[in-house]
């Protein structure tokens, strides 16, 4: 990853991606590269909020409202989604400053 996640940076998912709710799951195809994901309820709700850009801190104000864990651990867990995302090609950091 050649930009570093920093708290205020804005987060997007990715174009070109077709996804589908499965029982507990989010599905996605990447359809540059034909590869499939599968996120479970906390990757499927930060992949929501994704939905919209949004910086790396308000994502993780919209986890620690949806589920019970300490800030700090809830950061962490958080940025380390993020970056697996970006590595993948399902999300990506906006160029968009405005936000």
């Amino acid at each position: 990853m050649d930009t570093p996640i920093q708290e205020s940076s804005l987060i997007k998912a990715s174009e070109d991606l077709v996804f589908s709710s499965v029982d507990d799951e989010i599905v996605i195809l990447n359809t540059k590269n034909g590869v499939y994901y599968s996120l479970n309820s906390v990757g499927g709700f930060i992949w929501e909020v994704l939905k919209e850009p949004k910086r790396l801190e308000v994502i993780v104000e919209n986890v620690l409202q949806e589920y019970d864990v300490e800030y700090q651990q809830c950061k962490e867990d958080v940025l380390h989604i993020v970056q697996e995302m970006i590595k993948e090609g399902i999300a990506e950091i906006s160029d968009d400053k405005n936000r």
